[in-house]
């Protein structure tokens, strides 16, 4: 792990870099219950290179231990800033955080903070209100129709 300076409007926030999914969940072990939140340094698709933890991966890990992604930012050309945070009791759930966590807690990785955070979902009716994120958003006809080209061809 390497902590970094700057690149946070979180002053409180560290700027984290592991070179392995396993120091990340390592951390997220050591400090689930007492850190209020990092930006972990991520880097982009195109970067070649084995070394590093990548977005999903990330995400997985954060879940399991009851915390969420936030506000993704720029650092450079090769890498971008994704902060983490302990999920808030009233923090609303995805329906792709949900299907994640219902598969992670099936394949047993699902660590006792992360069931914790899932069972007060539950029992609150958030898991079952759980939105369906803007990769489902569709546009409505009536909307769509002025902006979508005519098929007519143009009077003479």
């Amino acid at each position: 792990m390497r902590t970094m300076s700057g690149g946070s409007s979180h002053a409180t926030d560290p700027v984290l870099f592991f070179a392995t999914p396993e120091e990340w969940e390592k951390w997220l072990e050591d400090h689930h219950a007492d850190a209020t939140g990092v930006w972990l340094k991520l880097a982009r698709k195109s970067v070649a290179g084995p070394d590093g933890v990548d977005y999903r991966g990330a995400l997985k890990a954060a879940l399991c231990f009851g915390w969420i992604d936030g506000q993704k930012r720029k650092l450079d050309e090769q890498h971008w800033l994704q902060r983490f945070t302990p999920r808030r009791s009233a923090s609303r759930w995805s329906q792709v955080n949900r299907e994640k966590a219902t598969r992670l807690i099936e394949e047993g990785r699902m660590r006792p903070a992360g069931l914790r955070e899932v069972e007060r979902a539950r029992a609150d009716g958030r898991w079952a209100a759980a939105y369906a994120g803007p990769r489902a958003a569709t546009v409505p006809d009536d909307l769509r129709a002025p902006w979508t080209p005519s098929r007519r061809p143009p009077r003479s």
